[in-house]
């Protein structure tokens, strides 16, 4: 038979094996999150037009970093280059959020709340930027 002390000592070593297994899962998340914001920074969606007139690059987040037009695309009329070059950027940034979103969903797992979050944000969800082709 346990006397009160023991009881109150059982749950104490309880509750700090808990608070240090919930520790230790923070820091787990931590780190795999460290590494998730290294690698969203080396992500880099990728396009070309359909003749290959329009190259484009987009970083995680949508935003152009490359785009390169050859001579032949100077050819095109304005509102024809205008149009090839929307479609191509549109192309990259789909490429660089499906690259994104398998990232965030190796990382975090379909279920956790941050994975919702960031699909929704890059349109995994219905309201996005367009991830789905």
């Amino acid at each position: 038979m346990l006397n009160a002390v023991d009881e109150v000592q059982a749950w104490v070593e309880e509750a700090c094996a808990n608070i240090d297994a919930q520790m230790a899962e923070a820091q787990r998340k931590a780190v795999a999150a460290a590494k998730m914001a290294e690698d969203m920074e080396r992500v880099v969606g990728q396009a070309r037009s359909r003749r290959g007139e329009v190259a484009v690059a987009t970083d995680a987040s949508g935003r152009v970093i490359d785009l390169r037009l050859t001579d032949e695309a100077m050819r095109y009329r304005s509102n024809d280059l205008a149009r090839m070059l929307l479609e191509t950027i549109e192309q990259a940034r789909r490429d660089s959020s499906r690259q994104a979103l398998d990232l965030a969903r190796d990382t975090l797992g379909e279920d956790s709340l941050t994975f919702a979050r960031i699909a929704a944000d890059l349109g995994g969800t219905e309201g996005g930027r367009g991830v789905r082709s």
